[in-house]
């Protein structure tokens, strides 16, 4: 009885607006300012580069959880749970945590597809979701309760107490990737007399991630 009460006040507390951690900071924002937009075409193999173009449609796509398509999206879903409870599902059996706080604990970070495709004026880059941090310029609400879409997609029980979060990256919407630059040998394809047909592949930094920004 208690419990029930005790999380029923939390959850009236914690439903409060709330943004995520997931916006560019003011330093982030100057970092990101700092390094000039690179055309895609003139990126040197080894440096960072910031690349400024246009989300590239693809055959078949994803889709978002709302069922409309998109080129790539990222869904965040954690659970609120006493420290008592989060201990016992750790198997900690509550030694190592304050008992009585009320947090939140990640459960689910999913980035789909693999891959980004960025075009710009010049050519087109590809950027490796799985290595990067997918941000907007302005923070973003949480959403409260499961809802028939989440249950179904992550097999959530439907009372369980979760918030979560989509970032939907649209055929066309403008995108700001920041990384090292890659440049690899087209396998589909044949060398010219121009050359060899190159892809740019922008990868994260050792011990860091690609900033991917959306709009």
């Amino acid at each position: 009885m208690w419990q029930q009460f005790a999380d029923a006040l939390v959850r009236q507390v914690l439903q409060a607006p709330a943004l995520t951690a997931e916006a560019l900071t003011l330093r982030e924002r100057f970092r990101l300012r700092r390094h000039r937009v690179t055309p895609s075409a003139e990126a040197v193999a080894g440096d960072v580069v910031r690349i400024v173009g246009r989300a590239v449609e693809r055959e078949g796509g994803v889709s978002a959880l709302s069922g409309a398509p998109c080129t790539a999206h990222r869904v965040v879903v954690e659970q609120g749970m006493w420290s008592s409870e989060e201990a016992r599902a750790s198997g900690l059996g509550g030694r190592h945590r304050p008992q009585g706080r009320y947090h939140w604990v990640r459960w689910i970070d999913e980035v789909s597809p693999a891959d980004l495709l960025v075009e710009d004026a010049t050519g087109t880059a590809r950027c490796r979701l799985a290595d990067a941090r997918v941000l907007h310029w302005e923070p973003i609400q949480w959403l409260y309760g499961a809802t028939p879409a989440v249950t179904e997609r992550f097999r959530i029980h439907p009372e369980t107490y979760v918030r979560w979060f989509e970032v939907i990256v649209k055929p066309a919407a403008e995108v700001t990737v920041l990384g090292i630059a890659h440049w690899e040998k087209a396998a589909e394809q044949q060398s010219t007399y121009r050359g060899t047909p190159r892809n740019l592949v922008i990868q994260a930094p050792p011990r860091g991630q690609i900033d991917v920004l959306i709009g």
